[in-house]
C-alpha cells in the first residue's frame, strides 16, 4: 500500500488554511497510508483535521519523519509520496529569504533522488518578482507533481517559466456539499478581510450598512485577523438599524458549516469563506475590487459564476431576486471537483502523471 507523508505547517488562525489541509489529509488517507508530523500544529488543529477513521495513520516528528520516509522507500521499497504544504505564493522576497529557500530546494531535490515522490497541489500565485519566481522553479524542478488551482496561477507560472503539470481543482471541492435549505434565517452574512485602503474600508462599512437596512443581516470572520474589521461593520450596522450578531467561526468548520447553512446569502472577499459557504447551501457573493481578488475572480469566473463577483458599488443587488444561483449546478461542481481530485491521487500512486 503506498504511504503519504505530510507536515501541518500552515497558519493556524486561517480557518480556509484549516479546510484545505483537512481535505489534503482525507485524500492521502482515502488512497493509502498516512504518516504526519504534527509538532507545529495546536492540538485543536490537528483534531480538526485529522481523518475521522485514523487505523491507517501514524505520527512522526522531527528527524524520525524522514528516516522513517527513507527506511520505506530504500529498505522496504513501497511507494512513497511526500506532499508539501498547500498554499498560495506572491510578491517579492529578500534575499536572506531566498538563500533558505534554496536550502529547502536542495533539501527536497535529495529526497526525489531516492525515489521518493514529491508533490505540491492547491497551490495558487499571484505575481512574483524574479527572486520569489527564482527560488519557486527551482522547487519545482525538484518536484514529481505541481498543479495550481486556476487560470491566473497557470498563467503566473508561465511567465515565471515555472512547470505546471496540470489544473486541479481547489482541495475545498473535496468537501461534501449539503442540500440547499428552504428557508434560512438570515438573509445576508457578512464576512470580510480588512481593506488595506482605509477611506476604502469607511466607504464599504457606509455601503454594507445601507444594504442591510432592508435586510436581516450577521456578520462573522473566519480569519483570526478580520476580528476587528468584522466587528466595526457590526456595531456600524447595530448604530444604524439595530442587532447584528457577531459570529466568531476562525475555530471550527463545523461551526463555519452550520452557520452558513442558517445564510441566504454569505458575501465575502476570502475565498475559503465563499467556497465553505458554497459548500454549505448559501450563494456565495464575492465582493471585488478592480485589480485585487484574482484568486477569486478567476475561480467564479472558471465556474461559470460571473454574475455572483460584486463590487463595492453593485451591492445593492444582494436584496434582488435577480441575483441567484443553480443549486444543482453547485452540487455537481462538488461532485466533478472531487472526482478529480481522487483521480489525481490514483494517478500519482500508480506512477501515471
Amino acid at each position: 500500500m503506498p504511504v503519504f507523508f505530510f507536515r501541518i505547517k500552515t497558519q493556524f488562525q486561517n480557518l480556509g488554511d484549516a479546510l484545505i489541509n483537512r481535505e489534503l489529509l482525507s485524500l492521502m488517507s482515502g488512497h493509502g497510508e498516512l504518516v504526519v508530523d504534527d509538532r507545529f500544529a495546536p492540538r485543536a488543529f490537528v483534531n480538526q483535521v485529522m481523518p475521522a477513521n485514523t487505523r491507517n495513520t501514524c505520527q512522526r516528528s522531527g528527524m524520525g519523519f524522514y528516516l522513517l520516509m527513507l527506511y520505506l522507500k530504500l529498505i522496504r521499497r513501497e511507494t512513497v509520496l511526500y506532499f508539501l504544504n498547500p498554499g498560495g505564493y506572491g510578491g517579492e522576497i529578500g534575499r536572506l529569504r531566498y538563500l533558505k529557500k534554496r536550502l529547502s530546494c536542495l533539501f527536497i531535490r535529495l529526497i526525489s533522488l531516492t525515489g521518493v515522490r514529491v508533490c505540491l497541489i492547491g497551490v495558487s500565485y499571484s505575481s512574483l518578482g524574479d527572486l520569489h519566481a527564482s527560488a519557486v522553479r527551482r522547487l519545482v524542478d525538484s518536484l514529481y507533481f505541481h498543479s495550481v488551482r486556476d487560470e491566473g496561477s497557470l498563467a503566473v507560472c508561465r511567465r515565471s517559466n515555472i512547470r505546471v503539470d496540470c489544473i486541479l481543482p481547489d482541495l475545498a471541492f473535496n468537501a461534501q456539499p449539503c442540500v440547499q435549505a428552504e428557508a434560512r434565517e438570515i438573509d445576508v452574512l457578512l464576512s470580510l478581510r480588512q481593506p488595506e485602503d482605509p477611506v476604502y474600508a469607511r466607504e464599504l462599512i457606509n455601503s454594507l450598512v445601507e444594504q442591510s437596512q432592508n435586510l436581516n443581516s450577521a456578520v462573522s470572520f473566519q480569519v483570526a485577523f478580520d476580528r476587528t474589521f468584522c466587528e466595526q461593520l457590526a456595531d456600524a450596522i447595530q448604530d444604524e438599524i439595530g442587532r447584528c450578531d457577531v459570529y466568531d467561526v476562525s475555530h471550527c468548520i463545523g461551526e463555519a458549516r452550520k452557520l452558513y447553512e442558517r445564510s441566504r446569502v454569505v458575501v465575502s472577499n476570502r475565498l475559503h469563506v465563499l467556497l465553505l459557504a458554497m459548500a454549505s447551501g448559501a450563494m456565495p457573493v464575492a465582493l471585488v475590487r478592480d485589480g485585487e481578488n484574482a484568486k477569486i475572480v478567476g475561480l467564479f469566473k472558471g465556474l461559470g459564476l460571473d454574475e455572483l463577483l460584486l463590487e463595492k458599488d453593485a451591492i445593492t443587488k444582494l436584496g434582488d431576486e435577480s441575483l441567484s444561483v443553480d443549486f444543482s449546478l453547485i452540487s455537481t461542481l462538488f461532485e466533478q471537483g472531487a472526482k478529480e481530485l481522487n483521480d489525481a491521487f490514483k494517478s500519482l500512486v500508480g506512477g501515471q502523471v
